[in-house]
């Protein structure tokens, strides 16, 4: 009787025995006289076997066992049986000096001895020669009193795959699995491993079925019924037969390779076991095992014709993969269980990356309706732009060559580019460019348009920085300035000191004498006074008054203006050219302005008093000034402490 589903340990299949017939037209092997189930193994009976090499001989006689092996009795106490098949039944036991649970296998009562105690053997040897975390440990071969064989190994409680298959319920209760292909492809890449690492030992298993794969209450994966196995070359493990050797039909008509119901052992290789895989892949996607048919004989005959068929929704990835492991011809499938495991691994990145770009593929369509808004809100727009890029960057970085993330990418910086051109952000557009693999031509001529255009606009923005900076030129202008100012204080308060009387001939040597102080200054400072638009206006207001103050003069003295009267003229020049220049300098400058007028109430008022209040103006232009451009100089020369100004050079 079949063991309850739960807490189960090395699950038994059902067992067949052919005795094939050898037709002698084409020395096929084809099975007669018996009906078994496509699901069941075939295993080849003594007669056909032709016997066993002479050590195995010695080993299956009771005799031999009971001298060779280790005493049942000894080591093992028996617990309780935990399950059985045809062939084999399975005994929980305690291992007395060790004191642990362990299983043991052995040769079912009712099933004939010499094969079935062969097919123990030869799984023991097969699993013995495989240290692999995926591989039940076979911990020591006992015999008991009979001298019948018994293998003790690691107890696995869990459940064969073939049971969690079909019991999807069972999968996310026991292992928490939400994802259930993604967690059974998982369990069919620990498969691969365990049969690649066989592989490489030079043994092959023939008989991979869900049946035969334990999953742990852990998650643990172990490929467990090595019964059939055999060596790829001479090389492998010794007890083992060839599988060039092999001339019988053995294995499960259900997942059975060509080359396996054909019984070409020469045919014989790794992707045998890759064919076998592929089935187990089939069977996934399917929830049924490849090969049709219910009776051996006739799922044996389909075989060399089967062609997978999977339904429409399965991924064409995997799709692909079944196909070219199930090829009829070895050649055309994948070289080793390795290739098979490393191309569903590979399914699982793309398929993790297929999320992602979902995602990121909803997140470019908010994108593209926020961009078609009018107008677009710009932190709506970067809000949704940032992330899709971001999860198309994501499902890259899985898959690199996830062909719809690098489109919905593309697609999305496109989208980007266009709409920071259209909003003269040339600087961004070319930004996101940087990111387009393999732009067109017409994208990267409009950006390199639009950059061309904003580079014209920074230089121009640059050069009026550069025109209204006061710090360049400051100092020169700051002199030039102050020694005209200072003169001007001091003529007057000279003027004033000695009793010098205001006359038409004093007014114009004065005016004259100060252009002859002016021009030169001016001209000596030129390259200073010429870079930007304030020095400019400096020397040029300083020019003009001085040439407005002598035509002023002489155009007074042609109309017979009195001399008071001319000055009182000069005033309102002054206040008029204050006020002006406080426009454009600040509140600061409204000073001198203020004072001009002030001096020019006195100078109708008090006439003699207009010496020192032409003198006190002009000193506190000087201040004024000095107040307005100094600090803004020394602090060009405190964010360049260790620049001292270049020699020749007046700035």
């Amino acid at each position: 009787m079949a063991p309850p589903p739960h807490n189960r340990t090395l699950s038994l299949d059902g067992e067949a025995s052919f005795a094939p017939a050898v037709d002698a037209e084409d020395a096929t092997l084809v099975p007669h006289g018996w009906n078994n189930r496509a699901s069941h193994t075939i295993r080849r009976t003594p007669a056909a076997a032709g016997g066993d090499d002479p050590l195995t001989a010695e080993l299956l006689a009771p005799e031999s066992l009971a001298r060779l092996a280790v005493p049942l009795a000894s080591e093992l106490e028996l617990l309780g049986r935990l399950g059985e098949g045809g062939m084999g039944v399975v005994r929980l036991a305690r291992q007395v000096l060790l004191g642990r649970e362990v299983a043991v296998k052995s040769v079912h009562p009712d099933a004939p001895h010499q094969r079935a105690s062969r097919s123990l053997l030869q799984e023991a040897w097969a699993a013995a020669a495989l240290e692999h975390p995926n591989v039940v440990p076979v911990y020591l071969l006992a015999a008991d009193e009979q001298g019948q064989p018994h293998v003790v190994m690691r107890r696995i409680e869990g459940r064969t795959w073939g049971e969690l298959i079909h019991n999807p319920e069972d999968v996310q209760a026991s292992f928490g699995a939400r994802d259930l292909l993604g967690w059974h492809l998982s369990v069919l890449m620990q498969v691969c491993n365990a049969v690649h690492f066989a592989h490489s030992r030079g043994v092959l298993h023939r008989d991979l079925k869900p049946d035969n794969v334990m999953v742990g209450a852990f998650g643990e994966v172990y490929v467990l019924d090595w019964g059939l196995a055999v060596r790829l070359r001479e090389g492998g493990p010794a007890r083992l037969g060839l599988a060039r050797d092999e001339i019988y039909v053995v294995g499960t008509p259900r997942y059975m390779a060509p080359e396996m119901a054909a019984a070409e052992g020469h045919r014989l290789s790794e992707r045998t076991d890759v064919y076998l895989l592929g089935g187990l892949l089939l069977t996934v996607l399917t929830g049924r095992g490849p090969h049709p048919g219910e009776e051996a004989a006739e799922t044996l005959a389909s075989i060399p014709f089967f062609e997978p068929a999977l339904p429409p929704d399965v991924p064409r990835r995997l799709a692909n993969v079944v196909r070219r492991a199930m090829a009829t011809d070895p050649e055309q499938r994948f070289p080793s269980a390795e290739a098979l495991r490393l191309e569903v691994q590979g399914f699982l990145e793309e398929r993790s990356a297929d999320g992602l770009a979902a995602e990121a593929a909803a997140e470019l369509t908010v994108l593209e309706a926020a961009l078609a808004a009018d107008p677009p809100d710009r932190q709506q727009v970067y809000r949704h732009f940032e992330a899709c890029r971001f999860g198309f960057r994501q499902a890259l970085r899985a898959w690199p060559g996830h062909e719809d993330s690098s489109a919905g990418l593309r697609r999305a910086l496109r989208a980007m580019i266009g709409y920071e051109l259209d909003q003269g952000d040339a600087r961004a557009a070319s930004v996101h460019l940087a990111d387009v693999a393999d732009p067109p031509a017409e994208l990267v001529a409009r950006v390199a348009a639009a950059e061309a255009g904003r580079a014209l606009a920074a230089a121009d923005l640059a050069r009026l920085r550069a025109d209204i900076d006061p710090s360049l030129g400051g100092r020169t202008r700051i002199f030039v300035f102050s020694v005209v100012m200072l003169i001007w204080t001091l003529i007057p308060l000279g003027a004033w000191t000695v009793g010098y009387g205001i006359t038409h001939e004093g007014l114009l040597l004065a005016h004259g004498a100060m252009i002859g102080v002016v021009v030169p200054l001016v001209v000596w400072a030129r390259d200073s006074l010429g870079r930007t638009g304030l020095n400019r206006q400096v020397a040029q207001m300083l020019l003009i008054v001085q040439v407005a103050l002598l035509i002023g003069d002489l155009a007074g003295l042609l109309i017979g203006m009195t001399a008071e009267q001319i000055v009182i003229f000069d005033q309102v020049l002054f206040v008029s050219v204050a006020a002006l220049a406080a426009e454009s300098q600040g509140r600061l400058a409204r000073l001198p302005a203020l004072g001009y007028l002030v001096a020019l109430v006195v100078t109708i008022v008090r006439p003699g008093l207009i010496y020192p209040a032409i003198a006190a103006c002009n000193l506190l232009v000087v201040v004024v000034t000095f107040a307005m451009w100094y600090p803004t100089q020394r602090g060009k020369l405190l964010r360049h402490p260790n620049k001292p100004p270049k020699r020749g050079k007046r700035g």
